[in-house]
């Protein structure tokens, strides 16, 4: 398999992609890479300039000028399709910034994915914020560096030419998005049609596919103003892993450490360290975000209070399904029939109350409302002043 070519979607933001060359220059590159800068129509002629005068010393640089405004989602869908050509690509929008060994986990996690039908791309950015309910994510530890979400990543995200044309042909069939899903996220439902990233978390869950995530970030995010960004956020900033250069891989059927869209931990992989639990058809619900009246299994494992509950957990450990599978002794975490939830229990404001006993209120607060955000907006404010 060839090694992955880097693809770089530069627009208008010329500190941005300035930034971002400039991490990739400073990265270690174990073969010969080839670069290619992929720039919309449109733009700042300084965006050119840049991607022109840049020295690129790991292989071959290319740049495309796009002859007609794209748009970025119809960019990221061109750049996507250059998997054809290279045999797999790795694609930074130019609000992003790599760690020194992010190529080292491009190289090895392609290789060791190649041909698998199950996965649908890799990540290299690893995820600290659950956007299903704006909270912490926190995987469940194993012995790999690796984890799966049936969510796709548009923060640096690796597809070998298999994957891609998987979707493409799953796309062009699905471009009507329709009126009612119900295997994704309601904020993933509400992204505008022009959203890529959208159509390709609908086709993970449609075709059973996951995304290889790391459990330590190799790429962060700016996300600084552009054509989906109204102003700068440091929200979705996460520590980079810049030494390691060896990974440990597992497959996805081997993995205890699956989640679905809602990045909430899969029934069957509870059910293999907590085997009581495979006599029941049941659905995970932790943070009441989902919708009852659109899960299908009978059973549902979840926070809150329950008619008739038939086995109950404490909420001491961390992360969430640890109180079930240590069975640890309380009465937050219920599995209970559909039927028997208490009326109005099974909301976010609900889960959020009873997880904040584990002493991350305070936390959950800053997240929720951005605080963070709000001062450091300020901070740059008084610093034109």
């Amino acid at each position: 398999m060839s090694s992955p070519a880097i693809v770089v979607v530069a627009y208008d933001r010329v500190n941005s992609l300035r930034r971002l060359l400039g991490s990739l220059q400073r990265a270690e590159y174990p073969c010969k890479t080839e670069l290619v800068i992929s720039i919309d129509a449109g733009g700042s002629n300084e965006v050119a300039k840049i991607a022109e005068e840049l020295e690129w010393s790991p292989g071959k640089k290319e740049i495309l000028r796009r002859e007609n405004h794209m748009g970025l989602s119809e960019h990221i869908l061109a750049c996507g399709d250059l998997s054809e050509h290279y045999g797999s690509i790795i694609v930074l929008e130019d609000d992003l910034y790599v760690s020194p060994v992010f190529y080292h986990f491009a190289l090895q996690s392609s290789a060791f994915y190649a041909g698998r039908p199950d996965i649908g791309g890799i990540s290299l950015y690893a995820h600290r914020l659950n956007h299903s309910n704006n909270m912490l994510f926190e995987p469940m530890m194993d012995e790999t560096d690796v984890i799966f979400l049936q969510y796709a990543c548009s923060w640096g995200q690796l597809w070998t030419f298999r994957q891609w044309s998987a979707f493409r042909q799953w796309y062009y069939d699905h471009t009507d998005w329709g009126t009612e899903i119900d295997t994704i996220p309601e904020h993933v439902t509400s992204w505008p049609n022009t959203s890529w990233l959208r159509y390709y978390i609908r086709y993970l869950a449609a075709t059973d596919r996951y995304f290889v995530y790391p459990r330590e970030s190799l790429t962060t995010l700016y996300q600084e103003v552009g054509q989906h960004s109204a102003r700068k956020t440091s929200t979705y900033q996460v520590a980079l892993q810049r030494f390691k250069r060896e990974f440990r891989f597992q497959h996805l059927e081997q993995s205890h450490c699956v989640y679905d869209a809602w990045l909430t931990i899969l029934p069957d992989r509870l059910n293999r360290l907590v085997p009581e639990l495979a006599q029941y058809d049941y659905a995970v619900d932790f943070y009441g975000t989902k919708s009852l009246g659109k899960i299908a299994s009978p059973y549902v494992l979840c926070c809150g209070a329950s008619r008739a509950p038939i086995l109950e957990f404490g909420l001491d450990m961390r992360p969430i399904e640890m109180n079930v599978i240590e069975k640890v002794q309380g009465k937050e975490i219920v599995l209970t029939r559909k039927a028997d939830i208490e009326p109005g229990f099974c909301s976010e404001a609900h889960a959020v109350r009873i997880y904040s006993e584990l002493g991350t209120r305070r936390l959950f607060r800053m997240l929720r409302i951005r605080v963070y955000d709000r001062i450091c907006h300020r901070l740059r404010s008084r610093r034109r002043k």
